[in-house]
């Protein structure tokens, strides 16, 4: 029911309570009008004797002196009682503690008041025949407006009483209802349709007062699997306490809101890239230590997507579509947060197109295979070679493998890129042996790829297809790559070196997990990342780096590449820290097939001129 019926109702019970009311008075009234209205006469007499009035006189007015109780008789003309004796005597037999009452007197009935003075005591008597009709009409109509005035005003009251205390009520109500309409049931942070407003008045101001503007989309790694594993106890329970450290982190002017799910989203009005940044590290601080629950001890690592206003989008649905982009583009890096780019949105008109002709790169024959060959730092020799997928798109020319493989990583079409790359490095490692040049050919795996169960046994196929030893094909796979789902991952690594086929570690020491699991890899060789070998001769801490890797591999039976090799002074450190192989853009940058067959020749020429 709406207020305004509320209301209504309510006041017509209130007008209906009063009639009723007023009904009964008015029958009560008539029903004993006659004696009543008597009574009512002969006070307002009374309190008029000493005046001039129109009411008729009574039969008798009696003075009483209270300290001699001497009594003063008067008659009007027309009083019918003429003995004053008799008169004394009726007063005398009169109740002194009552104000009003009925004596009777000689066969009449008298009705009598008393007037009580400072002085004395004023009794006026009349006979009940003595008044007439039409005084009793008047008295009884004056009565029943003062009664009538009497039951509106208090029906008045009531109803206003009411009425308040009606829309109060409805008013905590609605509160009440439109908390819960624009707030999480769960964590009572605001939910999406007021993010969505205050988004928009955040968006204005900024809009109004050229202020920039951040927003984060916020989801937690590993929830689904608490949530599935343990019950949604422990899944509520942390989602609540994820939203109390969010709100304790943020300022006053900010506002952080459940999406649904483990999906959280931030405004932060008049917030440049400097501060977002700052309060992103301040988020994955906060969620660093685990969340107890009952007796468990729950990790709740955020990926944090932002979007800047104006640069990301001017409107909410753009901003949050950017930052929802941004945060899966986090998680994806495991990089705790990251700022949205349009070349990596996957609703971006250039990626769509390029997910179109990537689906029949392979069929079109645009897919290239470059080579990167690697230096033995004992002997200078070329031992081998990376190969690297490029592609020959037919608009957009040739593009590298970061313009495409985290695409096909996303739709699913890796697989049939690492088959294709597979086929054609064991076919031209094959042609390449068959004319004398012993290269071992390194191809690198996706995680995707480290999930496919049927990738050794395809790989076994083409190298006897090939007839090509399996050592001379080399796997490399990242950290993070196994890390995805490790126990499987283990399992393919281990069955691709039982076929006899090298498995290398790639970007070692960029990430956290190297260490904890390389003795469970069946992994020959580490390559250092290339960000410790750059700059390596000039930063003493990145050659120290190198130097504890290259110690602790040899320590423990792995070969080392160095990869990123772009001057001669970084090529000679590492000659004297000892490390095993190197590849780099000062050796030689990526070629086909025959272009590495021409810079072979040209190399062992200049080689065989330096030794002679």
């Amino acid at each position: 029911m709406s207020l305004r019926m509320r209301v209504l109702t309510a006041l017509l019970g209130v007008t209906l309570l009063a009639l009723l009311t007023y009904a009964l008075l008015a029958f009560w009234m008539i029903r004993d009008g006659q004696q009543a209205q008597v009574f009512t006469v002969l006070a307002e007499l009374a309190r008029h004797t000493d005046g001039e009035n129109d009411m008729p006189l009574p039969d008798a007015v009696v003075r009483i002196d209270r300290r001699t109780h001497r009594l003063d008789l008067v008659r009007p003309e027309n009083s019918r009682i003429r003995d004053d004796s008799r008169l004394r005597r009726l007063v005398q037999s009169l109740p002194t503690d009552a104000d009003r009452g009925i004596v009777q007197d000689a066969g009449h009935r008298y009705f009598w008041v008393r007037l009580r003075r400072t002085d004395d005591d004023l009794v006026l008597l009349l006979r009940a025949d003595g008044l007439d009709n039409q005084t009793l009409q008047r008295t009884l109509r004056t009565r029943l407006i003062v009664s009538g005035l009497a039951v509106l005003w208090v029906a008045v009251w009531i109803a206003l009483i009411l009425s308040g205390t009606i829309v109060r009520r409805l008013e905590r109500q609605q509160d009440i209802l439109r908390h819960q309409a624009l707030h999480d049931q769960l964590t009572g942070l605001p939910n999406r349709a007021l993010l969505t407003d205050r988004l928009e008045t955040a968006l204005h101001q900024a809009e109004r007062n050229g202020k920039p503007l951040a927003l984060f989309v916020i989801d937690l790694d590993r929830f689904k699997e608490i949530n599935d594993t343990l019950g949604h106890h422990f899944g509520d329970a942390l989602l609540k306490e994820v939203g109390q450290r969010l709100r304790g982190v943020l300022r006053e002017t900010d506002t952080v809101a459940r999406l649904g799910g483990d999906e959280f989203a931030i405004v932060l009005p008049e917030a440049g890239p400097e501060a977002a940044l700052f309060c992103a590290r301040r988020i994955l601080e906060a969620c660093s230590d685990p969340i107890q629950v009952d007796n468990l001890l729950l990790k709740a690592q955020p990926s944090i997507g932002i979007a800047f206003h104006p640069e990301h989008g001017r409107n909410s649905d753009a901003l949050l579509r950017h930052a929802d982009v941004a945060m899966y583009h986090a998680k994806r890096k495991g990089s705790g947060f990251a700022i949205y780019e349009q070349h990596a949105d996957p609703h971006n008109l250039r990626r769509l197109t390029m997910l179109n002709d990537l689906e029949s790169a392979a069929s079109r024959n645009q897919l290239r295979l470059m080579f990167q060959p690697q230096l033995d730092l004992r002997d200078s020799r070329i031992v081998g070679a990376e190969a690297l997928v490029r592609w020959q798109h037919p608009e957009l020319g040739l593009l590298s493998p970061a313009d495409f493989i985290e695409l096909a990583e996303q739709h699913g079409l890796i697989g049939g890129i690492t088959n294709w790359v597979l086929a054609e490095a064991v076919r031209q490692a094959a042609e390449w042996r068959d004319r004398g040049l012993d290269l071992c050919i390194t191809v690198n795996l996706s995680a995707h790829d480290l999930q496919d169960s049927a990738l050794p046994d395809r790989l076994q196929k083409l190298l006897e297809e090939h007839r090509l030893p399996p050592d001379r094909i080399e796997i490399e796979i990242t950290e993070s790559a196994v890390m995805r789902d490790f126990d499987r991952g283990l399992r393919i690594c281990h069955r691709l070196a039982e076929q006899g086929i090298r498995i290398a570690i790639d970007d070692f020491g960029a990430g956290m997990s190297s260490l904890r699991y390389l003795r469970q890899l069946p992994a020959e060789i580490l390559k250092i990342d290339r960000s410790f070998v750059i700059d390596m001769a000039e930063d003493e801490n990145n050659a120290i780096i190198v130097r504890s890797i290259v110690d602790l591999s040899h320590n423990i039976g792995r070969r080392v590449v160095a990869e990123g090799v772009q001057d001669p002074d970084a090529l000679l450190v590492l000659q004297v820290l000892g490390c095993d192989l190197a590849q780099g853009y000062f050796i030689s940058p990526p070629c086909d097939a025959a272009e590495l067959l021409d810079w072979l020749r040209r190399y062992e020429q200049q080689l065989r001129r330096q030794r002679a």
